[in-house]
């Protein structure tokens, strides 16, 4: 068996998609059994997911080999290359069109290379070409918070109308608040001594303090991340707070599911659960939720920033369906469970693919396990099935019914794979 060191050496190019079939077999493996190098292989997933995230505005957006193409130099092709070799070896005294055309042939290449280069400057998106997109607007602000990004981190004034966009990052002191309206419509309450951290219109990082989050249903789930774990939003109203070494998620109305690296539960209204990273089981309980309103009622929209906002395209009506979760049911016959394999249909459309997180739960609804399918599993055009063998349980025996839901990870990437048939393996 592999030893944890070299473990450690392939779990970057494991989450990159660049092992070999063997070393990936080995490594999961592994994982399996170590709970120390299952542990720094979603630490790394996570450090991979924040990057995509953060390079997200300046990721090209379109492609620039139709125009390169277009202005590339178009050459004749020799019309009797057969004829003129045999010239050639006939007359090697003679000086042939293809030998003239040899002569000025590094001149032609620099010429290419030099147009080639031009191309590429002037069909490169540059900030004045394509202006980040604007993901919502600032709607309140007290005690002076403050703004910062990665691409300009000295910290600056927060004002009501200012425009929010990818990888802003806002903090308040001890007496600080702040209204965040995202497009969706999402608006997120900011509390004193709070550093949040805006992804898209359907991402944050909590990093420290306490938020209260009034999420309206889209076609695709929000998504808070914090530093001890994740909360998927399907539409609700709940608050999350970090503590010293655990993250508090509490649902006024609606239904969140919560989750760190090894376990997942959903919370419904008027629930609580305490998320630590290591833990193994999340518990659902029972909390007061009047405190948090009250707290959250004290924060409230400039009405002029408010009606520009909801002005400015938000959707309204009928609310949209969340599309990007699909639940199977696969029955077990009661027998302990081995392994679990996903099938889908490869479309060809390489790059950009999202990974996709597995929740199992039994037939009363009751989280088992969770797994993951890396997004490089999907960029083979070949590979069209895939197995995860089922972790070490107490109880893994005796469910008649399996709900296994896949949902994709928009932080990996933006192409949804279309899952035809999942099964299960008993022993």
């Amino acid at each position: 068996m592999a030893s944890c060191g070299q473990i450690r050496h392939i779990i970057a190019a494991y989450v990159d998609g660049e092992c070999r079939d063997a070393e990936r077999l080995i490594l999961e493996r592994h994982v399996e059994a170590c709970n120390a190098c299952r542990g720094e292989l979603e630490e790394t997933r996570a450090l991979a997911a924040t990057l995509f995230e953060t390079l997200a505005p300046e990721r090209l957006q379109h492609s620039i080999e139709p125009v390169v193409l277009a202005h590339l130099p178009q050459m004749d092709e020799p019309a009797a290359p057969m004829h003129e070799l045999t010239q050639r070896v006939k007359h090697p005294e003679q000086r042939t069109r293809f030998l003239r055309f040899l002569s000025w042939s590094p001149a032609m290449a620099a010429a290419a290379m030099l147009l080639l280069g031009a191309m590429l400057w002037f069909a490169w998106p540059s900030e004045s070409l394509v202006p980040p997109r604007a993901l919502g607007m600032v709607l309140h602000e007290e005690g002076r918070p403050a703004l910062s990004s990665d691409t300009e981190p000295e910290r600056r004034r927060v004002s009501v109308n200012d425009t929010i966009l990818a990888g802003y990052r806002y903090e308040t002191g001890p007496d600080a608040g702040l209204l965040l309206g995202l497009n969706g419509p999402t608006q997120i309450k900011v509390f004193g001594d709070t550093r949040l951290r805006v992804s898209s219109e359907r991402s944050v990082r909590l990093e420290s303090g306490a938020a209260h989050l009034e999420v309206s249903p889209g076609e695709r789930y929000f998504r808070v991340n914090t530093p001890n774990g994740k909360v998927t939003v399907f539409g609700t109203s709940f608050a999350v707070e970090i503590l010293a070494d655990v993250t508090l998620v509490t649902v006024i109305h609606g239904e969140v599911q919560v989750e760190n690296s090894r376990a997942f539960t959903i919370l419904r209204d008027g629930e609580q659960a305490r998320v630590r990273a290591d833990d193994t089981v999340l518990v659902a309980t029972r909390a007061d939720v009047g405190p948090l309103l009250a707290r959250a009622e004290r924060i409230k929209a400039d009405p002029a920033a408010e009606k520009a906002f909801l002005a400015g395209g938000q959707p309204s009506g009928t609310p949209r369906h969340f599309k990007a979760e699909r639940v199977f049911v696969v029955e077990t016959q009661k027998r302990p469970l081995r392994a679990i394999h996903f099938d889908w249909k490869p479309d060809g459309r390489a790059g950009n693919r999202a990974g996709y997180d597995i929740y199992v739960s039994d037939n009363n609804l009751k989280p088992l396990f969770k797994g993951r399918i890396d997004p490089w599993v999907f960029e083979d055009g070949g590979i069209s099935t895939h197995t995860f063998l089922v972790p070490d349980g107490p109880a893994w025996t005796n469910i008649g019914v399996l709900h296994i839901t896949v949902m994709p990870d928009f932080a990996t990437g933006n192409t949804e794979t279309n899952f035809t048939e999942v099964s299960a393996t008993a022993l």
